[in-house]
């Protein structure tokens, strides 16, 4: 017994610096000042004890929660609070003065507009039908041949003609061109107002993108600067114990994966904002009002989802089933006009016309009630009408198609706003273990070698990536009650916008 005894001092004089030596030396003298029941352990006994004497914090200066400040790490995230009230009307406003910037820009929103003027001026133009046209033709004195008489010279005298035509009874035809033109000025304003919901949500999805893209980059900053801390401390280690430089390369891959991740996160936030410039412009006024907008306060505003049934119900007011119910009634009318035309149209006529021009310069002044009827055109004003019928057939199958189609994405999105929110709640309760095991391997391995770096870094790769998803999990929902708001037609009047 005394001669392994003997053995292990001889090697702790010869590799003093060695862990596994200092270890069984520290046990051989354990051993020697104990009771003689001791010394009956077998040499096994001896060796069962292979930690380090000392810790890899203590070896190097004796660091406090194994050299992290309190910077690095970091409390864990706390649920994200709704916010209501004033303060929720004060973030509300932000996004609303950033929408009204994106939309005064678009061009999609100004060629909306301009159709909408040009189609009040269509309105005007067949309302004007109902009113007398009158029409004034002057022919004026023309060169001829040297005159033989007096009747060939008054033939290059001028002359006009004047008439005046107020319809009486046309069946319908004005009428219904006038409602085809206000229907097809009602569709327009609806497609102006689906412009305008639709810029508002791009511009909302983009700040919470840019919010999205400020958090996971400051998530990963904070996972850099752990790993950057725990290479310095693992760099100490090896200029002390060669043997550990795997360990250092262990943490430098991590250091440049993370590295790597920060570098695409900041390529996504460069795409994020070119997005927002293209869409509230240069103006460093507009700028300043997009970073506002992106702050974390706006993601308090979609942590509660709102309700279902209620988005479903409003879905008849969307502009884009307006526009199309607007323009299938459209057709019916234009349609109705045509049919109409076929019909006897009665005018009353007036005017003043020479009685023979040229030959007199008397005039003959009459008035009178006229009768039209189209007998035959070659079937080209049925075929008119019932490609007006058709066209509107097809406008209320893509609309009842428009309708199916926003009731599944407002159904959708709602699922997924509901099930990342619960997801963000698991991941919230996941980060509470990791961060507790992710501590105890910092403990097992800084202060009693219990645990390798791998394990170590593994459990700091798994509380990042539980981090980041959490992160993810967030906005995502944001982004999908933005889409359920957007999709059922209430975005507009949820920011206060005029629709």
């Amino acid at each position: 017994m005394f001669g392994s005894l003997a053995k292990i001092t001889h090697q702790a004089v010869l590799a003093p610096e060695s862990p596994f030596i200092c270890s069984k030396v520290r046990v051989a003298v354990l051993l020697l000042g104990a009771s003689s029941t001791v010394f009956a352990a077998s040499d096994q006994d001896l060796f069962r004890e292979r930690l380090p004497l000392q810790s890899p914090g203590a070896r190097i200066g004796q660091r406090s929660n194994f050299g992290l400040t309190q910077d690095v790490t970091e409390d864990l995230p706390r649920w994200i609070e709704p916010i209501n009230g004033a303060r929720a009307l004060s973030v509300l406003g932000l996004i609303r003065d950033a929408s009204n910037y994106a939309i005064l820009r678009s061009a999609t929103v100004r060629e909306a507009a301009a159709a909408f003027r040009a189609s009040s001026q269509d309105v005007r133009e067949a309302q004007a039908a109902k009113y007398p046209q009158v029409s004034l033709e002057v022919t004026s004195r023309y060169s001829q041949a040297p005159a033989s008489s007096y009747a060939q010279s008054l033939r290059g005298t001028p002359y006009y003609v004047a008439t005046a035509s107020v319809p009486v009874y046309d069946f319908g035809r004005i009428a219904g061109q006038v409602g085809s033109k206000v229907a097809s000025y009602d569709a327009q304003g609806e497609r102006l107002r689906s412009a305008r919901e639709t810029i508002s949500g791009e511009t909302l999805i983009a700040l919470i993108e840019l919010a999205r893209s400020r958090a996971l980059i400051s998530a990963t900053d904070r996972y850099l600067a752990r790993m950057d801390q725990l290479a310095r401390i693992v760099s100490e280690l090896v200029r002390e114990d060669r043997g550990r430089s795997s360990e250092l390369t262990q943490v430098q891959s991590r250091l440049l994966q993370a590295s790597l991740a920060r570098s695409a996160l900041e390529s996504r936030l460069r795409e994020t904002e070119i997005s927002i410039v293209k869409l509230v412009g240069e103006d460093p006024e507009a700028k300043n009002l997009a970073r506002d907008a992106s702050s974390e306060t706006v993601i308090g505003l979609f942590i509660v989802p709102p309700p279902l049934e209620s988005l479903l119900s409003e879905l008849d007011h969307h502009p884009l089933i307006r526009q199309l119910l607007l323009e299938e009634e459209a057709q019916s009318q234009f349609a109705g006009s045509l049919s109409s035309a076929r019909l006897p149209q009665i005018n009353v006529v007036a005017g003043r016309t020479p009685i023979n021009p040229g030959a007199t310069t008397q005039y003959l002044d009459f008035a009178g009630v006229t009768m039209s009827l189209q007998l035959y055109r070659g079937g080209g004003d049925i075929a008119a009408e019932r490609g007006a019928r058709e066209r509107a057939l097809a406008t209320r199958e893509r609309r009842d198609q428009t309708e199916r189609d926003l009731t599944a994405r407002v159904r959708l999105s709602f699922q997924n706003a509901t099930y990342q929110l619960t997801r963000a709640e698991e991941y919230l309760q996941l980060l509470k273990m990791s961060d507790r095991i992710r501590k105890d391997f910092y403990e097992q391995w800084g202060q009693l070698g219990r645990r390798s770096l791998f394990e170590l870094l593994s459990a700091e790769g798994d509380y990042h990536s539980t981090y980041l998803a959490w992160v993810n999990s967030i906005h995502d929902s944001a982004v999908s009650q933005v889409r359920m708001r957007s999709d059922s037609g209430t975005l507009l009047g949820w920011l206060g916008l005029p629709e």
